[in-house]
């Protein structure tokens, strides 16, 4: 699902370049991703967890893996967004999902 969202994104964004990455355990990975990033012609890497809150992996691995994937590109900046959090439009996307399956739902006995 993580690279439906992604290619989604780079179709609905004003951002070009998008690649998805993992953490951990699959691929590809934020060194792979990063690559790719700046092969494609990025100068600046903007990276956002798809979590829904803040956590050890925020705060601490997913800096640790960016720093090191960018050690490569001395170059390149790179910004890491909060996750979803309390964003405002995450409330809208949870509203519309639970009219969507009320409207869809089926009375039962």
């Amino acid at each position: 699902m993580l690279e439906q969202a992604a290619a989604r994104f780079a179709q609905l964004s004003e951002y070009s370049i998008v690649e998805p990455a993992h953490m951990e355990l699959a691929l590809p990975s934020i060194s792979d991703a990063f690559a790719a990033c700046v092969s494609r012609g990025a100068e600046r890497i903007v990276v956002f967890p798809w979590f829904l809150s803040t956590g050890r992996h925020w705060t601490e691995d997913i800096p640790a893996l960016v720093q090191q994937a960018a050690e490569e590109y001395p170059n390149i900046t790179w910004v890491i967004t909060p996750p979803f959090g309390m964003h405002p439009g995450l409330f809208t996307a949870i509203q519309d999902r639970i009219a969507t399956t009320l409207q869809a739902e089926t009375p039962r006995d």
